[in-house]
């Protein structure tokens, strides 16, 4: 990577940055919540930025809406080398604080490994290759 678009990233996360400090300050000066949607937004950018400069994995925050309520769950998904790890807050795994939902490849077969009960150490491991369009069968 050149060194001007290193500076250019940089100046990037500096911005998001900025932009993300600006807008919980004025909502709080102003006795407001902060509009989440857009610090997320933010938020997500400066990840991604931070991601192109080497610095981590890439993590994008979101709220994950009920499809029968109005209440909205904060999740994280961290896209890494091991995988994409989901992480619904207020849910983890027995042995550590981390997501309990992973999709991962394994000799070019995608798995789906989920830890559905926090007190059990062993996952739910789906073999996901029954998916491939190849395996479609034709219509009769």
């Amino acid at each position: 990577m050149s060194e001007q678009n290193k500076t250019e990233l940089w100046r990037g996360v500096d911005i998001a940055a900025c932009s993300i400090a600006q807008r919980i300050d004025y909502a709080f000066i102003h006795n407001q919540e902060p509009d989440i949607l857009v610090v997320q937004e933010q938020y997500n950018r400066l990840g991604e930025l931070l991601a192109q400069l080497g610095l981590g994995a890439k993590v994008v925050d979101f709220w994950m809406p009920d499809v029968h309520s109005e209440e909205h769950t904060p999740v994280r998904l961290r896209f890494g080398n091991d995988g994409i790890a989901i992480h619904p807050k207020g849910m983890g795994v027995f042995d550590g604080d981390y997501g309990p939902i992973l999709v991962e490849q394994v000799d070019n077969v995608i798995r789906l490994i989920y830890w559905p009960d926090i007190n059990d150490q062993e996952p739910v491991i789906v073999d996901m290759s029954g998916a491939l369009e190849s395996a479609r069968t034709p219509d009769e």
